[in-house]
């Protein structure tokens, strides 16, 4: 992917792993780390039915496979819906927790092994899926070598394998086909996690609102702090058609978590300044996604704001009580239904405040 150097359309022809890399300068080979790749501005990648993998780190650190900058645009598809590929996807219980496995952690020193400790990792199961995927996750390991020394010798290091497919940042994604599963995000969003970008000069910023348009394609089985599916913080949002489904989360939104963006300058004065989450639900579906705590399909934090247009199916999700849990709504945000939702159950387990309209066919309930 990092031979992509400008805008166009690209197809892929075989399966990608993304990795570290070696080039040589003449005199000696040099190591290239792992990175993520940003594409450059105006990237539509064809999936063609291939795989492309980022090779996750047991390091607990937040990797990310895709990163979309500021100012740029970038769209995935999939032009071979009907190829199967193997996707190592988070194992969960009944209740949304992520299942865990003990591995045997060994200390390397010079060409001699010795047992360190036993450590408990977040249990991939493997999954065939059809179609093109971004594809996280990892069969877990019987144990990890680490060398002499190496911090996550510790207990108490965690040595989780932390992903997130892509990364919006102040860019916009649009989503048309392709399967994104198997994604285990540390904090916010485990198959896309969007953030605006704010830059500071002084008591002056420059906003770079991400944009994720999500118009075909699934995700699903990926896991997170908050928003195991999507998590968009300050962003514009369009659901018109993908399947987010069989997403999980610890705290707070397992299928979508929205909240605002909240931003600050320190340099000779506190200025801060706030960015919104708004968008639309057209079609597509939110069900089947888990949460330990609230909004198993969607949790819409203070500043996130919905309009359900179309005929979204949003129901059977749940939360870690084993509750119907299909929106969860904090104080003072609006949900705007002008369209149908037959088909749907929308559970809304706080009370709304600001704009609350109703219109078509919908079902309701407390």
């Amino acid at each position: 992917l990092r031979n992509i150097q400008s805008a166009g359309y690209y197809y892929l022809t075989n399966d990608i792993m993304i990795d570290g890399w070696w080039t040589n300068n003449g005199i000696s080979r040099i190591y290239h780390p792992i990175e993520s790749w940003h594409p450059p501005d105006g990237v539509v990648l064809c999936l063609n039915g291939h795989a492309v993998r980022y090779k996750t780190q047991f390091t607990g650190d937040q990797q990310n496979m895709i990163v979309v900058d500021k100012g740029r645009t970038f769209t995935l598809t999939d032009c071979n819906p009907a190829a199967e590929n193997t996707c190592y996807i988070p194992s969960v219980d009944g209740n949304g927790k992520l299942i865990t496995k003990e591995v045997d952690i060994y200390e390397i020193w010079m060409t001699s092994f010795s047992f360190s400790h036993k450590k408990s990792l977040p249990l991939f199961k493997t999954e065939i899926v059809k179609g093109g995927v971004l594809a996280g996750g990892v069969p877990t390991p019987d144990r990890l070598d680490y060398g002499y020394g190496d911090s996550h010798l510790n207990e108490d290091a965690d040595s989780t394998p932390y992903l997130t497919a892509v990364k919006v940042e102040g860019g916009t994604f649009t989503m048309y086909g392709g399967t994104i599963c198997g994604c285990l995000g540390k904090e916010n969003g485990g198959g896309v996690c969007a953030v605006a970008r704010v830059d500071w000069s002084g008591d002056k910023h420059s906003d770079y609102i991400s944009t994720v348009n999500l118009l075909d394609g699934t995700i699903s089985d990926n896991a997170a702090k908050n928003g195991g599916g999507v998590s968009m913080e300050g962003c514009k949002y369009t659901i018109d058609g993908t399947t987010i489904t069989q997403n999980t989360a610890k705290e707070n939104g397992g299928g979508v978590h929205m909240s605002l963006m909240k931003s600050a300058s320190f340099s000779s004065s506190w200025y801060s300044t706030t960015i919104d989450s708004t968008g639309t639900f057209k079609s597509g579906s939110i069900t089947g996604n888990t949460v330990e705590g609230n909004g198993g399909g969607i949790y819409a934090a203070y500043g996130s704001y919905i309009d359900v247009e179309g005929k979204p199916q949003i129901k059977s999700n749940g939360n870690g009580k084993n509750e119907p849990d299909n929106l969860y709504s904090q104080n003072n945000n609006a949900l705007k239904v002008t369209g149908s939702l037959e088909g749907s159950d929308i559970g809304i387990r706080n009370p709304l405040s600001g704009q609350f309209s109703v219109s078509g066919s919908y079902q309701l309930k407390p």
